[in-house]
């Protein structure tokens, strides 16, 4: 039996291997990839603007046809997402004649630059953000299609899902509108055992993917809940992704985001040595974690009454899910021992910013995260902004816990 086992030992050795390195000797992987966007209810952990100029339609680099009976001054922009060099016009229009607002929108979707045969505008959401003392116009989960011409004889048509929006100025009209795109490519491959994926996005918006853009590479069974992924683990297109300590680089990436090709490097260093080149935080001294959480209140008025019957500081944090230092906070500052211990002695209460305009307007939180310390009788006492490592809000804290 002995001499059995040691025979098979090289079997096992090499299958041992082979479920190691994924493959065998397959180093290249290439992995087709399909259309996604927000329709789904899932959307992207983070978002990049790309930005448009907006001028009078007669200034336009190309001609176009108004419709009728529109009021007022209509302001215009042109993109030309993909690689045909064909433009989309976009024509924004106030609704009244009397109407502060450009709130509708209407698209050139036909590309022929008559406007009006597109169809009816689309109408937006207009408001007075008092946090930041100006007037905004967005329009939610606009779909551009666009021509990619994929050789001599064919053309396809691509998908382009996002957010429009722009701000008002005190005096005159608005020069510039912002994009932020909502949709991205998502492709899976095996490896070895495991199911990996691919998310590829356009950050941007010019349709078409390249070095300027970022990807995750992620097990596929680890992405759940409403965002993909964790913000800090997209990376540029020119850096390498990791699974466990197995790195891979984009070898090639198709300019219409349809596939990609990926290949094993050994990149002579550690994922955490790679990942920390590009860390958004500087790495902190280790500290020891909190056994439970904050307990944060979310009513603002039973807050501030718990406060005045426990004559207590109030501690107000206003967040975001979609704010990168906000998680930050969240998964690494309010996690640590001291803080918590720090945060009962205060009346603890998180206000974020969907949840409470008002509030938010009232104390014009303009950044998130934002942390405000409030006395027993509502009165400020001072804040911070953006991200607080552990050691330093600690410090902060001990200064304002109330007497």
């Amino acid at each position: 039996m002995k001499l059995k086992s040691a025979s098979l030992f090289p079997v096992y050795f090499l299958t041992s291997l082979l479920m190691l390195f994924g493959c065998g000797d397959k180093n290249e992987f290439t992995v087709p990839l399909a259309y996604q966007d927000s329709s789904t209810g899932r959307g992207l952990p983070y978002y990049d603007t790309f930005r448009i100029d907006l001028i009078a339609p007669d200034s336009l680099d190309s001609p176009v046809r108004l419709p009728q009976n529109i009021g007022g001054q209509p302001l215009a922009a042109q993109i030309s997402p993909g690689n045909t060099g064909e433009v989309i016009t976009l024509l924004f229009v106030k609704s009244g004649a009397r109407n502060l607002y450009y709130d509708l929108l209407y698209i050139d979707r036909n590309r022929d630059g008559d406007l009006s045969n597109d169809g009816p505008p689309r109408k937006g959401n207009s408001s007075f953000i008092r946090g930041r003392a100006r007037h905004m116009t967005e329009f939610d989960t606009v779909r551009f299609e666009y021509l990619w011409q994929v050789n001599a004889n064919k053309r396809v048509t691509e998908k382009l899902v996002c957010k429009l929006f722009f701000w008002y100025p005190e005096s005159g009209l608005p020069s510039s509108s912002f994009i932020i795109r909502q949709s991205w490519r998502a492709g899976t491959f095996a490896f070895g055992e495991d199911s990996l994926q691919v998310i590829l996005v356009d950050d941007d918006c010019n349709g078409i993917y390249d070095t300027r853009d970022r990807w995750l590479l992620v097990p596929k069974d680890s992405l759940s809940g409403r965002f993909i992924g964790h913000f800090d683990q997209y990376r540029e297109t020119t850096q390498l992704g990791w699974f466990g300590d197995i790195a891979f680089e984009l070898k090639e990436i198709s300019a219409r985001g349809d596939r990609v090709t990926l290949l094993r490097k050994e990149p002579g260093l550690s994922s955490e040595e790679d990942l920390m080149q590009d860390a958004i935080y500087p790495p902190e001294p280790r500290r020891p974690r909190a056994a439970r959480r904050i307990e944060w209140m979310t009513d603002w008025r039973k807050a501030q009454r718990k406060a005045r019957q426990l004559r207590k500081n109030m501690l107000a944090f206003f967040d975001a899910e979609w704010s990168g230092p906000s998680i930050a906070m969240n998964e690494r500052t309010f996690t640590d021992a001291e803080i918590l211990g720090l945060s009962d002695q205060f009346v603890c209460v998180r206000i974020p910013d969907n949840s409470n305009s008002d509030l938010i307007a009232k104390y014009q939180i303009q950044d998130f995260p934002t942390l405000i310390i409030f006395d027993r009788r509502g009165k400020e006492l001072s804040r911070v902004v953006g991200y607080q490592p552990a050691a330093e809000l600690a410090l902060y804290l001990k200064s304002r816990i109330a007497e």
